[in-house]
């Protein structure tokens, strides 16, 4: 069961959906690109430090060097982040009734028996990321 929880900035309204899944979409994220406050467990129920919302047009090509191994446990954390949503991302409360900045996250309730892990290898331009996967052999 993976939670896609989004909190009000404004009321602190806490929004909750739930659903099931069977595998994840990850980004190829460099080392570089994964800030030492993105680095958290995605099953931490602490509160997470934010960043600014990944959205359609406006997410940067990756940074990412030429023969530079990806760990898949940064590609994990940068998935399991916490967005906010802002400026044209405005989140819509139903408590404060106005489009409201608001942080939102994923959290994974339970695991699936098999999880699947897509890597997305290329970058919103089309460029393919040909880099290597680093991962154990249990995750």
């Amino acid at each position: 069961m993976l939670e896609r929880q989004i909190i009000c900035c404004s009321c602190k309204y806490t929004k909750n959906f739930q659903e099931v899944f069977l595998d994840l979409s990850l980004n190829m994220t460099s080392r570089d690109q994964v800030t030492p406050n993105r680095l958290h467990d995605p099953l931490d129920q602490s509160e997470p430090k934010s960043r600014p919302m990944r959205s359609g047009f406006n997410k940067k090509v990756p940074n990412i060097k030429l023969n530079e191994q990806i760990e898949l446990y940064d590609c994990i954390s940068e998935f399991f982040k916490t967005d906010t949503l802002d400026s044209h991302n405005k989140y819509y409360c139903h408590k404060c009734e106005n489009l409201t900045i608001a942080q939102m996250r994923f959290r994974v309730k339970q695991l699936p028996r098999i999880l699947i892990i897509h890597m997305k290898r290329f970058t919103p331009y089309g460029t393919r990321i040909g880099n290597a996967l680093n991962f154990d052999e249990e995750i």
